[in-house]
């Protein structure tokens, strides 16, 4: 047998949990072949039950791996230099991260083949594939966090009358086709990365600090903190005209709780930093980041004098 291992062959004398990492690698970078009964240096040395071992491969790939990467895959026995070998034909794959079930599609569960060997992917590696497979958009891509709960989404979605057993959550579009987390899981999760910073200043040219906030958790929980912040901050005023007494606040709760709801809906999520929350004596202003082509924050400023949203880009 004149073949050497290299980025699209792997050996391996015996199918193990050791051996489900190159089938991730090869279905993750450009795909190859997984030979079973063959050792590193490339000598035959046959497995003992071929039809036991094929079943074990199958089992161990369909337990092991997420998604689904059996439909990329083809095994068969082959005869080498007299021995009983297993050859496991791995496909690029369609749905790519493939990653192992109990690690997630993190840089530990998600594998690619550098020359021989089958190496860790970066998180930048893990977000292209997921890119290149799903589209461009960020709720519907695998979450890369798997391990995450739902308390505070769960009560508001019962207080609403919905539930989120898991095949609800495929319905909203929070689970996909394998049954694995989408990153709006992630958002809607309390484990939610994109936080909400709020702070009310005594003057317009933010110096001086009269409150700050972060909010983290749910993007649910975060526009309920952020709106109660905002309520906290906005003034009732009485005016009279004439005999007739003018009860109002600065800005309308309508007007509030839509440029809020606008910095969650319009946010592009793949971009790391928090939306942010400015009261001053003057105007509110909203900035949250993305909305534009090329990703620059959107800032919604609202004054007492407008109750109106004045929506610009830099």
């Amino acid at each position: 047998m004149d073949v050497r291992e290299g980025e699209d062959v792997e050996f391996n004398r015996e199918m193990s949990p050791g051996a489900v990492k190159p089938v991730i690698a090869l279905a993750s970078t450009g795909g190859g072949t997984l030979c079973i009964g063959v050792d590193d240096e490339g000598v035959p040395v046959g497995v003992d039950d071929v039809d036991a071992e094929m079943t074990r491969v199958t089992s161990c790939l369909r337990d092991s791996v997420k998604p689904d990467i059996l439909m990329m895959i083809s095994i068969v026995s082959e005869v080498i230099d007299g021995h009983d070998v297993i050859a496991v034909h791995v496909g690029r794959g369609v749905k790519r991260p493939y990653y192992l079930a109990s690690k997630g599609p993190r840089p530990e569960g998600v594998y690619i083949r550098s020359s021989a060997a089958s190496v860790p992917a970066s998180d930048s590696a893990i977000i292209r594939m997921a890119r290149e497979c799903d589209g461009d958009a960020f709720e519907a891509r695998l979450s890369m966090n798997q391990d995450l709960t739902f308390l505070y989404a769960q009560a508001e979605f019962e207080k609403k009358g919905l539930s989120l057993v898991p095949g609800e959550m495929r319905t909203f579009g929070m689970r996909n086709s394998d049954g694995g987390f989408t990153n709006l899981a992630l958002l809607l999760s309390d484990q939610c990365p994109p936080t909400k910073k709020a702070a009310a200043f005594s003057d317009d040219g933010r110096i001086v600090f009269t409150e700050r906030r972060e909010y983290e958790g749910s993007i649910l929980k975060q526009l309920a903190d952020a709106y109660a912040f905002l309520e906290a901050h906005n003034h009732y005023r009485t005016e009279f005209s004439g005999l007739e007494r003018i009860d109002q606040y600065d800005y309308p709760a309508v007007a509030l709780r839509e440029a809020l709801v606008n910095s969650v809906a319009h946010r592009e999520y793949a971009l790391s930093g928090p939306t942010l929350v400015s009261v001053m004596p003057s105007a509110v202003e909203i900035v949250s980041l993305g909305g534009a082509a090329d990703g620059h924050r959107m800032r919604g400023s609202l004054r007492p004098d407008l109750h109106a949203a004045e929506p610009r880009s830099r």
